[in-house]
């Protein structure tokens, strides 16, 4: 029982291995295009503001 828990421990230690760092690059691009959608949003605005 004891040798099946540090297995399952293992594993999850290995998953978490694999996990975090494809969550820091998920929410890096996201991060990223969050960026870049308010970055287009405040040129469009500006583009607008020029024909106005």
């Amino acid at each position: 029982m004891i040798l099946f828990r540090e297995c399952h421990d293992a594993h999850f230690l290995t998953q978490l291995h694999y996990t975090i760092p494809l969550l820091t690059v998920l929410f890096l691009l996201w991060r990223i295009a969050v960026d870049c959608q308010i970055e287009q949003v405040i040129i469009v605005n500006l583009t607008a503001l020029r024909y106005l």
